[in-house]
């Protein structure tokens, strides 16, 4: 029942990787669409329109791979896999932005296990958590989500997500 709610829901909608040509536009109007508050949890505060195109440009040119969300054509999603070089840890990061019109409706966890689809590909083996305030309001501990999150890149099940 729960997954035939779902399929309708998303009836409309794809989930793919952006190329490099197309990631710059696609991203950076996603990100302008996300409200104050969505806004500030995705970037750790508040940041203006400036900021989201720089941020958007960058993406598209550091090698950071992103997995898109897609409604009506729409981007409203997205998952971002960043290259461990551009993080002081050496250690890859990850984001999420979901729009506020398709939340509640598994699209982040369908970005999730595509990233983490992604992540294998690359043989990645750990990546950075998201911060707390983020991952509590997904229904998870810090704990247990950095734990998923190294478990599932570290010790891939015999079965593929």
């Amino acid at each position: 029942m729960y997954l035939t709610v779902i399929a309708a829901a998303l009836a409309d909608s794809s989930v793919r990787t952006l190329s490099q040509q197309e990631e710059l536009p696609l991203l950076r109007d996603h990100l302008l669409r996300l409200d104050r508050t969505s806004r500030r949890d995705r970037f750790h505060g508040f940041m203006d329109d400036s900021f989201i195109e720089r941020y958007a440009e960058k993406c598209a040119n550091d090698g950071t791979t992103i997995i898109a969300f897609f409604e009506n054509g729409v981007v409203r999603g997205a998952a971002e896999l960043h290259p461990p070089d551009q993080s002081p840890d050496s250690l890859p990061e990850i984001a999420f932005s979901v729009e506020t019109s398709v939340r509640r409706r598994g699209v982040g966890s369908i970005l999730f296990r595509k990233l983490i689809k992604e992540a294998r590909a690359k043989a990645i083996r750990a990546c950075g958590s998201p911060p707390a305030r983020r991952t509590r309001r997904c229904g998870r501990s810090p704990a247990s989500s950095a734990h998923s999150l190294y478990s599932a890149t570290a010790n891939p099940p015999a079965r593929s997500i």
